[in-house]
């Protein structure tokens, strides 16, 4: 059986056209869908209630994040395959089939997870996988330099950097399309839940690194990703992204690495501050500074 897992919050206005695109789709294995609703004050809930009574709703009475709401949903699925979508994500064609046959060959017994290329709405390449985060990855984010020298290169090779065209094995899958064998996580565990929001994804695949197991990307797999909509502004998904990335070091690095990259963080934070006089800024300033080891 596949367990589809969506994870939702304010997604009334693309979570049906999510579930459209699974219900159009054909699939080898049978498939139950479970919905975990981070207490959305929209009409998520009641679009989805009134879509299928095939799916079952879990209904979380505050947001508790993505990666406690992704365990709660595979605690109770019955899968022996994990397909972890967002909702702002459409199916463009029999992805199930192809991650299916792809895992099911005795070769690839090894592969934990597998994902699509994504495309966003216009049908260009977009960023399907991520990369283990470098310190001086997080300084040139921090000061500005990095989306700098990431558009020019987006320029430099017309966006190829984001497109491949055969079998690839990549650190790992991002979290709105990660199709994973249940069995791995019996083993490694599941998503960290000191995680609110991002990078909780790339924590979990480098466990199942360090057990032996590999992340592939399968580009024949295609998925419209929408990106980015439960967001109001670029401000709230970017403190949720950083935060992310600091907890990823706080978990997985030494202390001394963890300090340099938390004072890359409050660094940059404070010249956002002074450029922007943006009192959001102080008070990213001050939950990046909350962080511990």
């Amino acid at each position: 059986m596949l367990s589809i897992i969506i994870v939702t919050y304010n997604s009334g206005s693309y979570i049906i056209d999510c579930l459209k695109s699974i219900f159009s789709k054909k699939f080898v294995l049978p498939r139950e869908i479970i919905i975990v609703d981070n207490h959305s004050d929209d009409d998520t809930l009641l679009q989805v209630k009134n879509f299928s009574r095939e799916i079952l709703i879990l209904e979380n009475v505050s947001n508790v994040g993505y990666a406690i709401a992704c365990n709660q949903g595979i605690k109770k699925s019955n899968g022996s395959y994990i397909f972890l979508l967002n909702p702002d994500t459409s199916l463009i064609n029999e992805v199930e089939i192809i991650f299916t046959q792809f895992l099911d060959k005795i070769e690839n017994k090894n592969v934990w997870c597998v994902g699509a290329q994504l495309f966003d709405r216009y049908g260009k390449n977009i960023k399907s996988f991520g990369k283990f985060p470098f310190v001086f990855d997080v300084l040139f984010e921090q000061i500005g330099i990095k989306r700098i020298l990431l558009t020019y290169l987006d320029k430099l090779t017309e966006n190829k950097r984001h497109s491949i065209s055969l079998n690839a094995e990549v650190p790992y899958i991002l979290g709105c399309d990660m199709f994973i064998r249940k069995r791995v996580l019996e083993e490694i565990g599941l998503f960290d839940e000191r995680f609110f929001l991002n990078f909780e994804e790339a924590e979990l695949a480098r466990r199942a690194n360090k057990a032996g197991y590999k992340c592939m990307l399968l580009p024949s797999a295609r998925i419209i990703h929408y990106a980015g909509k439960s967001f109001k502004d670029l401000k709230s998904y970017l403190s949720h992204l950083w935060f992310g990335q600091l907890m990823f070091f706080k978990i997985t690095q030494s202390k001394p690495v963890f300090y340099t990259v938390k004072i890359f963080h409050l660094l940059g934070s404070t010249l956002r501050l002074i450029i922007k006089l943006d009192k959001f800024y102080w008070i990213h300033f001050k939950k990046i500074w909350s962080i511990k080891l």
